[in-house]
């Protein structure tokens, strides 16, 4: 398997095991799980981009005052899920995006992207409060440039292991949308 393959197969067993709940593995060789129907009875499918965009050189500290570079996370898959503690779509998201960093520690970081206004510590408590085990930082200039095109609360952007962005979600996280 060649590794733009083994790529996207990782980020295609990602995206299903999360979106329906499926089993699957994200170890060399793994098969993807079967297809999932939706309640029309049709066959669910992923849509990757085209030609994925390699995401700008950005560096971003997070809570804990570590600092994270666009660099750091080659080799995973990296889920940069934009949201505010306000926004009630991206509260309901967040025990999921929790269970699959849980799940796929070796394979997969999620990144939340904080766009609240004001003090961090608001965020920090918040984090605290629903068990986010994945770094959180909050939104910069050159973090919007990296990821364009946030028009709505919650957007995620999966960056394959290689660093290129190759899907863009913009909304709840839920069964079939990925």
């Amino acid at each position: 398997m060649t590794s733009r393959s083994h790529t996207l197969s990782i980020v295609l067993i990602l995206t299903v095991g999360v979106a329906f709940g499926c089993g699957g593995s994200v170890e060399s060789g793994a098969v993807a799980p079967e297809p999932v129907f939706g309640a029309d009875q049709r066959p669910s499918s992923i849509q990757l981009v085209a030609n994925p965009s390699p995401v700008l050189a950005v560096s971003m500290e997070d809570l804990d005052g570590h600092t994270i570079t666009t660099d750091d996370l080659l080799g995973k898959v990296t889920l940069v899920n934009f949201w505010a503690t306000w926004c009630g779509p991206c509260r309901a998201e967040i025990p999921d995006l929790v269970q699959l960093q849980a799940r796929y520690p070796d394979h997969l970081q999620v990144i939340g992207v904080s766009t609240d206004e004001g003090p961090t510590q608001i965020v920090k408590d918040f984090a605290t409060e629903y068990g986010i085990n994945y770094p959180v930082v909050m939104t910069t200039p050159e973090l919007n440039q990296a990821f364009p095109g946030v028009m709505a609360l919650p957007t995620s952007f999966i960056v394959d292991t290689e660093g290129r962005v190759v899907k863009t979600h913009v909304g709840l996280i839920s069964a079939g949308v990925l």
